[in-house]
């Protein structure tokens, strides 16, 4: 072979490797195109499914939220309802109390008086 014979193979094998090299830069850039309409596709995916669980979150939260707020509601009412029996409770004491003071009183004033007293239903005086 010749010197000539070898430049004529190089520019040969140059032009395949420049042909070849063209080809896989676009083959290269189509499966880049592809794979970035797919990777899109699947944000948009991803999207769509992050969208759709944040809504069902949020609806779960404001379901939550109502549940919280009408125990609190209950609590509330029931919290009321033993400050209203609490009260009338201490009231009832004190007017037996004040009842009881009052008797005591009259006894202490005058032990014969008071012969009949009753308490619970039996004289305090017949041990």
């Amino acid at each position: 072979m010749t010197e000539e014979n070898f430049r004529q193979v190089e520019k040969l094998l140059g032009r395949f490797a420049e042909q070849l090299g063209s080809e896989l830069r676009g083959e290269i850039r189509e499966q880049v195109g592809r794979l970035d309409a797919k990777i899109e596709e699947q944000g948009m995916a991803l999207r769509r499914e992050i969208a759709a669980q944040s809504e069902d979150l949020e609806r779960w939260f404001g379901v939550q939220r109502e549940a919280f707020q009408r125990d609190l509601a209950v609590v509330g009412e029931g919290h009321q309802m033993l400050v209203e029996k609490i009260d009338r409770l201490a009231d009832e004491v004190r007017a037996r109390s004040d009842h009881l003071e009052r008797e005591l009183l009259a006894h202490k004033a005058d032990p014969h008086a008071h012969q009949g007293w009753r308490v619970g239903g039996r004289d305090p005086l017949d041990g």
